[in-house]
């Protein structure tokens, strides 16, 4: 107890100084031609009459609640803060240096709900601080060939989209069906082929990861990108990942690994300078589930599979003083072929997600965030806590 309230406190006393020396440290850093830019977020979530943890237990092969008393419920209340720290070193030669910092302290809700999509996408439970990003970036043809190598993520430049930044539930922030692990190192290759179009490829290699110990594995994602005006940003999107992925191609699962592969549309639109819109669609193959590292490839243990299906559609609105106003809704599927299978009463639903919430701006620096989420038919209907759920938080978002 003692150590996590050292900890807890760590992070409010990082937080308090990260805020007080931004203007300090800013100055400093330029003194060095370093372009600084981050954020805090302090997240407050409660989720009104849920069961006790301790009537939770089920039986995993039937899926089936097993408590003693249903009627045993409290309101559960979490809080997480979470950073981020980015440092940009740009060079005469059209070259720059980019490392990002991440950490926080707590997982929130995401430790209480079984869903597809996290319920607070920005907690970051592991360590408390660590580094995210260290890639150098080199243009060539007037910017019109960029690469980067080093180490980034996914979402930094695939299946993204504008408008979707504040929102708390994770898939309408990150395409959930992509096969993703922790990458420590990439290759990105950019090219604007014609005004409107640009095309983007990268290799996520997981040599010397738990994911590959060996070479030759990885995620390769290919995009394509249109934009004919300002306002637009339509992407279509492929990728493929030949690491260990557990097959469910019959009931005994033939404890076979395989690679998989998926597609994703992705698309922005301002309407105007106040209104913009936003939709996503992803669907991965439905015969592979989820990555296992290659020492684990024989476990005969069971876990539910990733999505296969995924959409979503949303829109914001900002007034004349760019608070903003913003809500979505959209649908994640399970694995169709554990359904036809009959593999361990597997339940093909869909989990849904809604979110609306509203940014109100005190100065250019700080922000409060009210959030109200309702999620329903979690994780397709194959979790313990199979009750539609709704969840109410705020956040202070401090930004420099």
């Amino acid at each position: 107890m003692k150590k996590l309230m050292n900890k807890k406190i760590m992070a409010v006393l990082a937080a308090v100084a990260l805020t007080v020396g931004v203007s300090s440290a800013a100055f400093a850093m330029e003194l060095f031609g370093t372009q600084v830019a981050g954020e805090c977020a302090f997240t407050l979530q409660r989720m009104p009459d849920v069961m006790k943890a301790s009537t939770m237990e089920y039986n995993r092969s039937t899926l089936q609640m097993t408590p003693d008393d249903i009627k045993n419920y409290i309101d559960l209340i979490k809080a997480t803060f979470a950073f981020s720290l980015k440092l940009t070193k740009e060079f005469e030669n059209n070259g720059k240096l980019v490392v990002r910092f991440k950490g926080g302290e707590g997982n929130g809700l995401n430790d209480n709900l079984e869903t597809y999509s996290k319920i607070n996408e920005s907690a970051d439970p592991g360590a408390f601080i660590k580094n995210t990003e260290l890639f150098y970036q080199q243009s060539f043809l007037d910017n019109k060939f960029i690469v980067n190598f080093g180490k980034f993520g996914v979402g930094a430049y695939f299946a993204d989209n504008n408008y979707t930044s504040q929102f708390l539930t994770g898939a309408f922030s990150t395409d959930k069906t992509i096969s993703i692990s922790p990458s420590l190192l990439a290759l990105r290759l950019n090219y604007a082929a014609i005004t409107d179009i640009s095309i983007d490829y990268a290799y996520f290699t997981y040599f010397l990861t738990k994911a590959s110990p060996g070479p030759g594995k990885g995620l390769s994602i290919l995009q394509v990108t249109y934009k004919p005006h300002e306002g637009g940003n339509y992407r279509v999107y492929v990728w493929t990942n030949n690491t260990y992925h557990r097959s469910y191609q019959s009931r005994e699962m033939n404890r076979k690994y395989y690679g998989t592969c998926g597609i994703g549309i992705s698309a922005d639109y301002a309407i105007n300078e106040r209104v913009g819109v936003f939709a996503k669609i992803g669907h991965k193959n439905p015969y592979v589930g989820t990555i296992n590292d290659r020492e684990h490839a024989e476990s005969p243990s069971f876990n539910l599979p990733p999505p296969s299906t995924l959409w979503n559609v949303g829109i914001q609105v900002k007034d004349l003083t760019n608070n903003a106003l913003g809500f979505a809704i959209g649908q994640i599927s399970g694995d169709c072929v554990l359904k036809s299978n009959n593999i361990d009463n597997f339940k093909y639903g869909k989990e849904t997600q809604i979110e609306l919430y509203y940014k109100y701006k005190i100065n250019n620096n700080i922000s409060i965030i009210a959030n109200l989420q309702y999620l329903a038919n979690l994780k397709g209907g194959n979790t313990s806590y199979n009750h539609d759920t709704v969840v109410i938080g705020i956040r202070t978002l401090i930004a420099f």
